[in-house]
């Protein structure tokens, strides 16, 4: 009798291995794709909350009014925040497929020197495939997010 070598996988064993492989990523990559467009378009309010955070306390520190613009370019969405000073230090641009639900050309809100907002202001995005997020500016200047 010879004796048989035991090192190694057997052609059965990789392709059960294989099998089981594959459906596990059949299964997992549309959630892994939807997750993910999810959290872009949730990164997306997010960044959009904390630069009205942000120009709130820019205000309160510097005691000039910061203004926030949201408003439909030829690249989709962009967003900045300016004081009453000079001109626009930087920038953002929605992704692309997300866009503000409301349609109008211009979202503005300014926030004076006590941090507080001109006016109430709800954002809310919408990606293509119709999954929405909210932030909402309340007067008092405090953003939060739903």
């Amino acid at each position: 009798m010879s004796e048989r070598n035991s090192r190694g996988f057997s052609l059965v064993e990789l392709v059960v291995v294989v099998t089981i492989m594959g459906i596990m990523f059949a299964i997992g990559v549309p959630s892994y794709l939807t997750y993910r467009r999810s959290q872009e378009l949730r990164g997306a309010a997010s960044n959009i909350a904390s630069q009205i955070r942000l120009a709130r306390a820019t205000a309160i520190m510097t005691g000039r009014t910061q203004r926030f613009h949201l408003y439909k370019s030829f690249n989709g969405y962009d967003y900045h925040v300016h004081d009453d000073t000079g001109p626009i230090k930087s920038g953002w641009t929605l992704p692309n497929g997300i866009t503000y639900a409301w349609g109008s050309a211009l979202v503005s809100v300014d926030l004076d020197k006590d941090g507080r907002a001109s006016a109430p202001l709800d954002i809310e995005l919408v990606r293509e495939d119709g999954q929405r997020d909210t932030l909402f500016v309340q007067k008092s200047g405090m953003v939060f997010m739903r």
